[in-house]
């Protein structure tokens, strides 16, 4: 049995942008760990001390190389408004997983969401 990973940048929120692309849906539900966009938003801006480290070139490519990542995943629903976007993320895959190291980082900043009220 295969695993989907469904909305694999927590629609749109791990941009590190609140703004919508015009072809995106004008509004989402919360869709990461937070009670609104906004703070999905917040909370994917943190993952930028990975990038300011050179493992990474941008959110949306961690995102997707974390889904490819795990071994269960057969499929990855990305979302994209763009061609432009779905290349993107193409090209995100193409560069492989990411390292157990860099895994355990994201977990312990993800693990840090909990317990928030905002």
């Amino acid at each position: 049995m295969g695993v989907i990973a469904i909305r694999v940048l927590a629609a749109g929120a791990l941009s590190g942008t609140e703004a919508r692309h015009p072809l995106g849906s004008p509004m989402v539900e919360p869709i990461g760990t937070g009670s609104s966009y906004r703070i999905d938003v917040e909370r994917a801006r943190r993952l930028e001390l990975l990038l300011r480290e050179g493992l990474a070139d941008s959110v949306i490519e961690l995102a997707v190389r974390f889904v490819i990542s795990h071994e269960a995943v057969s499929t990855a629903l990305v979302g994209y408004s763009t061609l432009e976007h779905l290349e993107y993320a193409a090209t995100a895959a193409n560069k492989g997983p990411l390292s157990a190291d860099v895994l355990d980082r994201i977990a312990a900043l993800q693990n840090s969401f909990a317990g928030e009220t905002r």
